[in-house]
Order: structure tokens, then sequence, then C-alpha cells
């Protein structure tokens, strides 16, 4: 379901795809531990995980072109993916952009 090449069209279906993970006992229990002033999904960490890492595997960038941080799911996402970054050039970046 991760696009190797991020489009608005695959991002939508990205986040689609995000939605349907969501679990809604999860999500009543993380909102207790987690006060943020993004909307949840309550998708599992380690679910978040996997995805980011294989986003770090596309053209990261233009996923977070495309990112709207909407979603606190949407926004951990990026963190992983940003802390998978290898390249020091590329990391400075990323952090520094999003």
């Amino acid at each position: 379901m991760i696009p190797h090449n991020w489009t608005k069209d695959s991002y939508n279906e990205f986040i689609l795809y995000l939605k349907s993970l969501g679990e809604l006992h999860y999500k009543d229990f993380q909102s207790k531990l987690v006060f943020t002033k993004y909307e949840m999904l309550g998708i599992r960490i380690p679910i978040l995980r996997r995805i980011a890492k294989e986003i770090s595997k596309t053209d990261f960038s233009s996923y977070f072109n495309l990112c709207q941080d909407k979603y606190y799911e949407e926004v951990m996402i990026e963190g992983f993916v940003i802390a998978s970054i290898k390249d020091e050039n590329q990391f400075d970046e990323a952090f520094l952009n999003i």
C-alpha cells in the first residue's frame, strides 16, 4: 500500500489506508495517555514503525511535501522516517523542513 513515488492521489489513498488500520478501542486507550492537538486514528506503534520503514525506502522527500499533519499517526510516521535517514544532509533537510 506504500507507493514508490508519492503523488496527491497516492497520498490520499495512503490516508484511507491509515484510517482502515485504526482501532477504536486502542484510540480510546491512547487518547487517555497522549494529549495532542492532532486527531487520532488508533494505530499501534509497531504498525507505524513498519509503515515508516517502508516509506523510508521510497521517495520520502515527496512524502514529506504532501503530508498535511492532520493525524497524530501521520506525525509519528514522519518522525520515524526522519529518524531512519542515514545521510546527515538529508536528515538535516528533512528535519528542518518539517
